[in-house]
């Protein structure tokens, strides 16, 4: 019989507790990845449609690898704005994916693609669900984060978008000595950053508004790109506010929309002393005189508003600088290409109809 001061009753103690530790991590790991197959699958089945569409569930099993054919077909929809039948085609195939090994990645990649399309289709609170649950098993995932990101920013949930954002930063190795691309790379992220954390800023309705505008003009005198937004703000709250802070602005060409909208009531022009401002408001016919503008839209604008009959004004699209799609509304991020915060103002002169309007009661 062993003795417990004998080195052989040492060693078989070691190998015994090396044995039970590697078990109970087999049996943890196993676990969790029955968890994670589980907390999928029921995802899955919480988004399914009242029946499979019949044609993609006869391809399935008919054919030996389908999967590539049909998501080929989905995204075909997807670009043609069908977005619903798309969805259908990635529920059907989520549905016939056994619980192997092997399906796991192709489960998951199609997950995403299924949380893309909800998000292209507007589902947002279906997206964020899709997109949390891949990353509780799959974390390190650029481009759900850079997607989990936008459907946060739509929700207004700022604060979460923040945090989203600190986690695709969190991803790259900034330490390293940056490359072109990589500095491009985190100026994005700075700038990103500077907006949510603007928008969150905004919608904070507890916090006094003298410290709100503040924080605000530190924003904007880090930030240029962010100054149309503060600005558009300080509108709405206070218009002698807004007149302070625009009479030092040196980006009047984007602010022209902005400007152009105000009431002749809401114009203080004997405070205004930027020249810019007065040539806005001279193309508009309220300073008569006979000094010319100094962008050419405005000037024939002055011109015809001084010797033409015609009733005319502008009209305005935005045309996103990268991928230089045109808009009839401006919003921050490019709906096309995501750029943020890198719009161009087009305005055009256009004919005004006098038409009365009669009640059809």
């Amino acid at each position: 019989m062993l003795s417990y001061t004998d080195p052989l009753f040492g060693i078989i103690i070691f190998v015994s507790l090396i044995a039970t530790a590697a078990f109970i991590d087999y049996w943890q790991n196993r676990y969790k990845e029955k968890k994670k197959k589980r907390s999928l699958k029921n995802l899955t089945k919480s988004y399914e449609f009242a029946g499979l569409t019949q044609g993609v569930e006869e391809f399935l099993a008919l054919s030996q690898n389908p999967i590539p054919t049909l998501q080929f077909i989905a995204n075909a929809y997807i670009q043609s704005g069908n977005t619903q039948e798309a969805i259908k085609i990635y529920l059907s195939i989520l549905e016939n994916l056994d619980n192997s090994k092997e399906s796991a990645k192709s489960k998951i990649e199609i997950l995403q693609q299924l949380g893309i399309a909800y998000y292209t289709a507007g589902f947002l609170q279906r997206a964020k669900n899709i997109f949390l649950e891949i990353l509780k098993n799959y974390p390190r995932n650029p481009q759900v984060l850079i997607y989990l990101l936008k459907t946060y920013e739509n929700l207004s949930e700022y604060k979460n978008a923040i945090d989203t954002l600190e986690c695709i930063e969190e991803i790259y190795d900034s330490h390293s000595t940056p490359t072109i691309a990589q500095e491009q790379f985190f100026h994005t992220i700075a700038l990103n950053k500077a907006y949510l954390h603007t928008l969150l800023l905004i919608n904070q309705y507890a916090m006094p508004l003298s410290s709100k505008i503040q924080r605000l003009n530190e924003i904007k005198a880090k930030e240029i790109k962010l100054e149309k937004i503060i600005l558009v703000f300080f509108k709405s709250v206070s218009h002698s506010l807004f007149w302070e802070e625009i009479n030092k602005s040196e980006n009047i060409a984007s602010l022209i929309d902005v400007l152009w909208d105000f009431e002749r009531k809401n114009v203080p022009l004997e405070q205004i002393t930027h020249p810019q401002i007065l040539d806005i408001y001279r193309a508009k016919g309220w300073i008569q005189d006979t000094k010319s503008c100094n962008i050419f839209e405005l000037e024939n604008m002055r011109i015809l508003k001084q010797h033409s009959t015609l009733c005319i004004d502008f009209s305005f699209e935005y045309r996103c600088h990268s991928c230089k799609q045109v808009f009839p509304f401006e919003n921050a991020r490019c709906s096309h290409c995501g750029e943020l915060l890198n719009t161009d103002v087009i305005y055009k002169i256009q004919k005004v109809d006098n038409e009365t309007s009669y009640s059809l009661l």
